[in-house]
């Protein structure tokens, strides 16, 4: 089953950023390190995707006023393909 909870540990939601987007980072030699992707979603609505209490996934929202942004969804290598990110 998949649940959601309000991230905890920020760096884990960041390196999973990493190990997602290195490829593209490296492809388009954008220069993102993990303090980098820390302190961008740091102000952000951080949320834990979780399978069977495994944290697998993050979502980061944004707000403005009355409105929410999707500012990046992330899911495990492992896990995607599956419908989690749907």
């Amino acid at each position: 089953m998949i649940v959601y909870q309000p991230t905890r540990d920020v760096s884990a939601s960041a390196q999973l950023t990493y190990n997602n987007m290195r490829t593209y980072y490296e492809y388009y030699a954008v220069d993102w390190a993990l303090p980098t992707i820390v302190e961008q979603i740091t102000g952000l609505d951080n949320w834990d995707i979780l399978s069977d209490g495994d944290v697998i996934g993050a979502i980061c929202l944004a707000w403005d006023n009355d409105e929410c942004y999707l500012r990046d969804l992330q899911v495990s290598s492992q896990y995607q393909n599956q419908g989690i990110g749907a």
